[in-house]
């Protein structure tokens, strides 16, 4: 491979040989150049003067914006110069020169421009006998003398002079270089120290993240336990209920798996946390169901409550429920359903008649009222020693509480069947949740029992909270719905008005 000879033809260097195994080489008086001038004496040579580049087979002379020009052979270049064996390079009108000499080899894996490669004339016989001088300092000298990292050079020849001082250009290039690479290791020590803070914080996100999805796993696996033993401690003897608490426990136990699984993501485990306070604000309401005393209730309110018997033009009858809330003297007023008492023209029953839970003598009823936008009626009987009546009327009721429906979900074919006449008929309760309340109308989730219209909804003091007038189709007795209380008093204030 060709390289390149470069031979100090005068100026400080004269006689030393640079050779230049790169393929791109600076020429100047600045340290870092390949090929250095001195900064003291060499004067008109610039800092960063020109460059010798490999391009081809052959090498180009270029000047980098000198301040006194390059000249090859006499002639000032102006832009690329293809050399030529013995050109010489001139580095100013009166500058130093240097002589260009190409060289066959190959390139070593040293760097250029160390002091092995400076070749010095060989010396005489009689100059071997001068008494020896101070070093030759060399580029790599200069440099290191300029970055202040190599004491002196000792003169340890006897006779030889001082190294004179540095002189004004050599003191302006080193707080020159001394200003640049301050400045360079000030910003990489801030942006190693931004670095190491941003690490840092990175690394304690995580930690507090994993801190804190620890934490939130402990306490989830803490309800799913709390439900569990709620679950295991809650029994019941409605079929409905039992079938709800079984599925329950399946479902909470599953999200604990899930929960204590080893692989989690935060993601994961927001979800999970959702999918367990959805289950267990459903599964609390079952709960509460199962442990709701509705035969308490029932039996606090069950001589109020009786089957209303309708008869209809043309010989049809229906039957439904109905429960007493007010008494004045003899009279009883029964509050039930509309579409119990009316036809769909509006036209009441040609015959209507109550009969009370535990009773089998039908009273003779008379319709009172019935409400223009509700499903709700009333009608009036005649009992000797007037009759009882609820508790009264709820203000109230919110989602998720536990309610009891009492009533005669089969009319007739409720218990005791065909011996109602001889053992009277005989009202069933069964424990339920309101699953969602608006100010006219009630959901109840009654977990499979059936609900007769004009059955009242009874909380837990055994107030009536609202009256059953009808179901969710295909959901086989699980979804009621009821009127509301607020309407259950309208409708009384319109029929005292009367």
């Amino acid at each position: 491979m060709t390289t390149a000879e470069l031979r100090h033809l005068d100026g400080a260097f004269a006689g030393q040989v640079r050779i230049i195994r790169k393929d791109f080489a600076t020429i100047g008086r600045h340290p870092s150049s390949d090929v250095l001038f001195d900064a003291d004496r060499d004067l008109d040579v610039s800092g960063r003067h020109a460059a010798v580049f490999r391009e081809g087979d052959h090498w180009v002379v270029r000047d980098l914006g000198s301040t006194n020009g390059t000249w090859v052979n006499g002639e000032r270049i102006k832009g690329d110069r293809v050399l030529v064996a013995n050109d010489v390079l001139r580095f100013g009108a009166g500058g130093p020169q240097l002589r260009f000499v190409p060289r066959e080899g190959d390139r070593p894996a040293i760097p250029p421009t160390r002091r092995e490669e400076i070749l010095e004339p060989p010396t005489t016989e009689a100059e071997e006998r001068v008494p020896a001088q101070a070093p030759l300092l060399t580029p790599r000298h200069i440099k290191a003398r300029l970055e202040s990292r190599m004491p002196p050079l000792p003169l340890d020849a006897p006779g030889a002079p001082p190294p004179p001082p540095p002189g004004p250009t050599t003191v302006r290039i080193r707080a020159e270089v001394q200003r640049q690479t301050k400045g360079a290791r000030w910003v990489a020590l801030g942006a190693l120290a931004a670095a190491l803070v941003a690490v840092a914080a990175v690394a304690g996100v995580i930690v507090q993240r994993n801190r804190a999805m620890t934490r939130e796993r402990e306490a989830l696996l803490a309800r799913t336990d709390a439900l569990l033993t709620r679950i295991e401690a809650t029994t019941t003897t409605v079929h409905g209920l039992q079938t709800e608490l079984a599925a329950a426990r399946g479902e909470t136990e599953e999200l604990r798996t899930a929960i204590a699984a080893k692989e989690m993501t935060v993601a994961r485990l927001d979800s999970l946390a959702r999918r367990l306070a959805a289950s267990v604000n459903r599964h609390q309401a079952a709960i509460r169901a199962a442990r709701f005393d509705a035969q308490a209730v029932a039996r606090d309110n069950r001589d109020a409550v009786g089957v209303v018997v309708s008869e209809f033009a043309g010989g049809r009858r229906v039957a439904g429920t109905g429960f007493s809330v007010r008494l004045r003297g003899d009279t009883g007023w029964v509050l039930t359903c509309r579409h119990l008492v009316t036809d769909s023209a509006g036209r009441p029953a040609t015959h209507l008649g109550v009969i009370f839970n535990g009773s089998n003598q039908n009273f003779r009823a008379e319709l009172v009222a019935a409400s223009d936008s509700a499903d709700l009626a009333i009608v009036s009987v005649q009992v000797h020693g007037g009759i009882p009546f609820v508790r009264g009327i709820a203000p109230q009721v919110r989602p998720g509480d536990p309610v009891a429906v009492f009533g005669f979900p089969f009319g007739f074919d409720s218990p005791p069947g065909p011996d109602w006449r001889r053992l009277g008929v005989v009202a069933t309760s069964s424990p339920g949740t309101i699953r969602r309340a608006t100010a006219d109308l009630l959901e109840v989730d009654a977990y499979g029992a059936s609900g007769s219209s004009g059955s009242p909804v009874f909380n837990g003091a055994g107030e009536v909270v609202g009256v059953v007038f009808g179901g969710e189709r295909d959901s086989e007795g699980r979804t009621l719905f009821a009127a509301s209380a607020r309407l259950v008093a309208e409708l009384m204030r319109k029929a005292e008005r009367r």
